[in-house]
């Protein structure tokens, strides 16, 4: 038994690529950047609910264990954020790109 096809294979044609409708990958960008700024908005608000729980004053090592934990965390955020919008753009340049259907 051969894995290769039997059949013959038809690819599709440069101006059939170039005419596929392209908005799901335009609402995908949108939702990349959304969810990105979501998490971002987010992370703050949890590291402002550390640094001062219910409105409180909260001090000493634990305090500073959490502030270094979420600062961490945040920069995480912001990293995979950066490369949500990287990707959301790369996908807008390329619908751009050529025909649209």
């Amino acid at each position: 038994m051969s894995a290769a096809p039997t059949g013959a294979v038809v690819l599709p044609s440069r101006s059939d690529i170039e005419n596929w409708p392209t908005e799901h990958l335009d609402n995908a960008a949108v939702r990349l950047r959304t969810s990105g700024n979501q998490s971002v908005t987010s992370f703050e608000q949890h590291r402002q609910n550390i640094v001062a729980p219910g409105g409180t004053t909260w001090e000493g090592d634990a305090k500073d264990a959490a502030l270094n934990r979420v600062a961490t965390d945040t920069a995480v955020v912001r990293r995979h954020t950066a490369v949500q919008d990287e990707a959301a753009a790369q996908v807008r340049r390329r619908c751009g790109e050529g025909t649209r259907g």
